[in-house]
């Protein structure tokens, strides 16, 4: 796994390409990518839709704190596929707490998978935690992904 990172951008990239045609598929599948999340807890999908192809999901994370405390939050999801893959925006908290982030995933040539991450905003005394905790969590998103290409079913699914 390849990992580029800005202040608050993270590109990772497959460290291989994958053997698997059908990635780019399974990542359009919402549920499939939501549950690769460690700090995946839970989902609902609603009804609502703001564009087309849009699907809208109420996810619930799980965040670790510092000296081994724990919390979840809630957050809103739209999952919108695209011709090369898929962009997630997430948004949580509320008022002057409300955290915007962004994935854009694509699969290239080879079954290459890229994914651009960004915390489009946060507050800022919360922005590098938002960013750390994301990237940390993103991190092993990509090693579960890679895992499960390769043929390995320990996953969860």
């Amino acid at each position: 796994m390849e990992i580029t990172q800005c202040r608050h951008n993270t590109t990772l990239t497959t460290s291989a390409t994958l053997p698997n045609p059908s990635v780019l598929s399974r990542l359009q599948q919402p549920d499939f990518l939501l549950t690769l999340n460690p700090a995946f807890v839970s989902r609902a999908k609603t009804t609502a839709a703001s564009s087309p192809g849009t699907e809208i999901y109420t996810l619930i994370y799980r965040i670790a704190l510092p000296f081994g405390y724990e919390t979840s939050t809630t957050c809103t999801a739209h999952i919108t596929p695209t011709v090369s893959g898929v962009v997630t925006e997430v948004e949580a908290g509320a008022g002057w707490m409300t955290t915007k982030t962004r994935s854009s995933w694509s699969v290239g040539e080879g079954n290459e998978v890229k994914e651009v991450f960004e915390v489009l905003s946060a507050p800022w005394m919360l922005s590098w935690f938002v960013w750390r905790t994301a990237e940390r969590s993103h991190r092993e998103l990509f090693q579960r992904l890679e895992e499960y290409e390769a043929g390995c079913t320990g996953v969860g699914w």
